[in-house]
């Protein structure tokens, strides 16, 4: 016998009585049990299924099969009959909420712009709508406003079940029914019809209200998030909570914020331009540096240095302004960090006489570092026990000795 769905009857029912009909338990799984009837909404038309308790066993997954609907739980209850079963109700009309929101809002939109619902996302945390036109912010403006109207008439929500084809037809459906093998309607007191086999409360002043959050283009038409009810009420709260920490933090009023933030915008740009350019100024002077305590050998620079930073991008422009100065110079970094030494090995392509990649092997399988790279560039990393000098040292030796057997090849 098919289970009797109470959430259709009565959505407001939160704690009720039932029987087991049925259990299905495998070997190291959840137990799946059928109830005579049951108040808990399963898993579908996009709506999550409801959570509670079954006696003593939490509910943690409902589903519809066959006409029937399975509740997953841990094990087995011991009373059979009269089963106390409680819904969590926070839960359950949370989705209530939502799910009637996104009726008002679909129903709106197609009432103001006739775009079309092409898809519904519901989850704890997300809600979204996609349509299939593009809208403007002020379209949405004017879409959320009237739906809040909707919900501020406090209309009243009805279903009928057409027992034919006759009376099915005689209800104007904002959607098709293909796919509802036995269709429910859902009607906003003349607003709105629409197949449903969701809950929703009894008359849309309970949705609270409509605020939609942000819109992004989604195939040739849009995906809407939104929120309703309490879910509007925390994302306000939130919202109120970084509003109020930003006024106090920059010392101004909530209509002040925008333009302080422009201007901070604009100060930190100013800021890092300067900086870059000192950055920049720096470099030049550390590069006079290394050339004082450079020294040619076969006709090539070896610029050895190690090089405080904590951004190896700057060790990329550093070799680049060297190279450029010199194209016939060798770079040899070692960039300390915390937990280890990066070390980085540079040369002009055209001014190469050696395979650096080959040089820096050495020192990785010496030292049990990690790197690579190609004959004009290498990088790699070093344990930070092994000093830089030593690792300065190490590497300069290497390379005046392939510079020699180069010589004299």
């Amino acid at each position: 016998m098919p289970t009797v769905k109470i959430y259709h009857k009565n959505p407001y029912i939160k704690e009720f009585h039932a029987n087991i009909t049925k259990i299905d338990q495998k070997p190291g799984k959840d137990v799946h049990i059928k109830l005579n009837q049951t108040a808990f909404y399963p898993e579908g038309g996009g709506q999550p299924c409801d959570l509670g308790f079954i006696g003593d066993f939490r509910v943690k997954r409902v589903f519809e099969e066959d006409g029937d609907v399975f509740h997953v739980i841990e094990g087995i209850p011991k009373q059979f009959e009269n089963l106390p079963c409680v819904i969590d109700w926070k839960r359950r009309f949370d989705f209530m909420q939502q799910h009637l929101g996104q009726h008002i809002l679909s129903a709106s939109l197609e009432k103001l712009f006739e775009a079309e619902t092409v898809g519904f996302h519901l989850t704890e945390d997300n809600l979204t709508i996609d349509i299939d036109k593009q809208l403007d912010s002020s379209d949405l403006d004017r879409i959320e406003y009237f739906a809040n109207q909707i919900i501020y008439g406090n209309l009243y929500v009805k279903t009928h079940c057409p027992s034919n084809q006759s009376e099915l037809a005689s209800f104007p459906l904002r959607k098709d029914v293909a796919g509802y093998s036995n269709p429910r309607i859902v009607e906003i007191d003349q607003f709105d019809y629409s197949p449903c086999g969701g809950t929703h409360p009894k008359r849309t002043g309970e949705v609270g209200i409509i605020k939609i959050l942000n819109c992004s283009t989604h195939r040739e038409g849009l995906r809407i998030e939104f929120v309703c009810g309490n879910r509007a009420l925390k994302d306000y709260a939130e919202k109120t909570s970084v509003l109020s920490s930003l006024k106090s933090e920059l010392s101004c009023s909530e209509k002040d914020l925008p333009t302080r933030c422009a201007g901070m915008k604009n100060d930190l740009k100013e800021i890092t331009s300067k900086s870059k350019r000192t950055s920049e100024r720096l470099l030049d002077y550390q590069i006079d540096e290394m050339y004082g305590n450079s020294r040619i050998h076969n006709g090539h620079r070896l610029v050895s240095h190690v090089f405080e930073t904590d951004n190896l991008k700057d060790a990329s422009v550093l070799t680049s302004k060297v190279l450029k100065r010199d194209p016939s110079a060798i770079l040899i970094l070692a960039c300390p960090g915390i937990d280890f030494t990066t070390v980085l090995l540079a040369s002009s392509t055209s001014e190469n006489p050696l395979d650096l990649n080959l040089v820096l092997k050495d020192l990785l399988d010496k030292y049990n570092g990690r790197g690579g790279g190609k004959a004009h560039h290498a990088q790699g990393i070093i344990g930070g026990e092994v000093p830089p000098d030593q690792l300065l040292h190490v590497l300069q030796s290497k390379i005046t000795l392939e510079l020699e057997k180069s010589k004299n090849k």
